[in-house]
């Protein structure tokens, strides 16, 4: 990238592009076109707005592509050599395309912020071969913007303060503006705020049209209120499934967190892992089957599994036990774990899939806070996750077999969210992972003796489909059953009485000591935690 264009003026146009979500355009950006403009070699400036969201801070609400727009109209009044486009999604990628759009006489010039120029942008990975492939003349130049530390996020944040905030927002706003025209940006701004999920619908119905899938009867959110959404759809034939979408996501993203928009790498993972595991799973278990990925707007559509089934969660919020299905549901992580052959990596590498990992065993052992975790507890934590790193492997892991994952139907088993596998984990977390909830609602629910022989079957049927890998898994198998209930206990010790509380944190904690210092008998432990025996 260099400062300035060093190439002489061609017999071509120089068009520069300045990409950007502008949610909203501030006095930065503006200075950025006018920078532009004064450039001699500079023939026509092109504002390019994003078509992805960005959320206001605090809130499940969004600025979309239409409230940029009205914006910039505004700011560019007089100007001429300017002109707006909105992208159908990506505005880099629109403003990448403009490759194949000018002649070889032309030149191309990409405008970005001076920070994202210092740092490097990976977003113009596609540049310089673009550049090479085509012959046109192309170079990254940056607004000199720093004078100006405005962040748009910040004034998405001043929205949501109502009057407290417009002090804030005004301030940020192009200085030739009158008091008038300020107070329309900020109406605008304020006018213009769209639940996320009314957002996502519209973004999905052109998605799914847009790939002739058929009509649309119905499209809503499974969970109300929040931002890390998943979608119901049924089209008019007959046919159901859900859509899930992170194409207005920031980056990555990051896990464990429902109130900020869905991370993209999950989407590909669950992709990749429901892809490779479909190809060598008997289906004695019902898992989704893939109606399509688009990688472009990171959007997913699976098959719903078992229709007219619920979760296992639901069963059991209802006081609902059914015992012969515990079996079957461990039966399917053994055949899960049994699994050989190659496996790629879910995450993008194998390095990736390491860390993804490494991400969820701390949430799960050492970050796990709260009053019933005391710092010895936290150390006995510790141990356990460096007992499950050494054991650490290569296989088929789905890292979140919990029971709201768990469908049951009318003598159907099915199992979703395949968003955190990985081919990097440890067996004994899987099934610690759902053997902790399992416990966790014996005891909510004091199911006594009838769930005693689900739990011998199951861990009998583990047992027998790993062989040898077993004995050096059953310690850990019982210290992630407890750890995963003081996790429970993090997010449901508000809705529990204090006996309960102290039962399962008892529970919890015994486990995990037992985990780490123990290779005794397994069913034994687990039998005694199951029944109350622990606290």
């Amino acid at each position: 990238m260099t400062q300035c264009p060093s190439y002489p003026k061609t017999l071509g146009r120089c068009i520069a592009l300045y990409p950007g979500a502008f949610r909203p355009p501030h006095k930065a950006h503006l200075l950025a076109v006018h920078y532009l403009l004064e450039q001699p070699f500079v023939d026509e400036v092109i504002v390019v707005i994003s078509n992805r969201c960005r959320l206001i801070p605090g809130t499940s609400q969004a600025l979309d592509a239409a409230i940029a727009f009205q914006i910039w109209t505004l700011y560019l009044q007089g100007l001429e050599r300017v002109r707006i486009e909105v992208a159908s999604h990506n505005a880099v990628d629109h403003a990448l395309n403009y490759f194949s759009k000018v002649t070889a006489d032309d030149t191309l010039v990409f405008c970005m912020g001076e920070e994202d120029f210092t740092q490097g942008d990976d977003r113009f990975q596609a540049f310089t071969q673009l550049s090479v492939e085509t012959g046109i003349r192309a170079e990254i130049i940056s607004a000199p913007t720093t004078s100006l530390p405005i962040r748009a996020t910040t004034l998405r944040a001043t929205l949501a303060q109502g009057e407290e905030g417009k002090k804030e927002f005004f301030a940020a706003l192009p200085s030739h503006l009158s008091l008038a025209q300020r107070t329309k940006v900020w109406k605008l701004c304020r006018n213009g705020r769209k639940e996320m999920e009314e957002i996502l619908k519209e973004k999905l119905r052109a998605i799914v049209h847009g790939m002739n899938l058929g009509a649309i009867q119905d499209l809503r959110c499974t969970v109300p209120g929040k931002i890390d959404q998943v979608f119901h759809i049924h089209f008019t034939d007959g046919r159901r499934g859900f859509i899930k979408y992170a194409g207005d996501t920031v980056g990555s993203g990051t896990i464990g967190q429902p109130m900020k928009p869905k991370p993209r790498r999950r989407l590909s993972a669950e992709y990749q892992s429901l892809e490779w595991l479909t190809c060598r799973y008997n289906q004695t278990v019902n898992i989704p089957e893939i109606i399509f990925f688009q990688p472009s707007t990171w959007t997913l559509a699976l098959t719903e599994v078992c229709p007219l089934g619920e979760s296992l969660h639901h069963q059991f919020q209802h006081h609902t036990f059914d015992p012969t299905i515990i079996p079957k549901i461990i039966g399917f992580l053994a055949e899960c774990h049994s699994l050989t052959g190659p496996i790629p990596p879910f995450w993008g590498s194998a390095k990736k899939d390491r860390q993804h990992w490494e991400t969820i065993l701390a949430q799960r052992t050492v970050d796990l806070r709260g009053d019933h975790v005391s710092e010895q507890d936290l150390s006995h934590l510790q141990i356990l996750r460096q007992q499950s790193l050494a054991a650490t492997k290569k296989g088929f892991f789905h890292l979140d077999y919990q029971p709201k994952n768990i469908r049951i139907g009318q003598g159907t088993i099915g199992v979703i969210d395949f968003e955190f596998s990985s081919s990097v984990g440890d067996l004994a977390y899987d099934l610690g992972f759902f053997l902790g909830h399992y416990l966790y609602w014996n005891l909510i629910l004091m199911v006594g003796i009838a769930g005693k022989e689900p739990l011998q079957s199951g861990l009998e049927i583990y047992r027998e489909k790993i062989g040898d890998l077993w004995n050096d898994l059953r310690p850990r198998v019982v210290g992630f059953a407890g750890s995963t209930i003081l996790s429970v206990l993090m997010n449901e010790s508000s809705r529990l009485n204090q006996n309960q509380l102290n039962c399962l944190a008892q529970t919890g904690k015994t486990l995990v000591r037992w985990g780490i210092n123990s290779r005794g008998e397994i069913v034994q432990i687990l039998e005694k935690a199951r029944a109350g025996q622990l606290a």
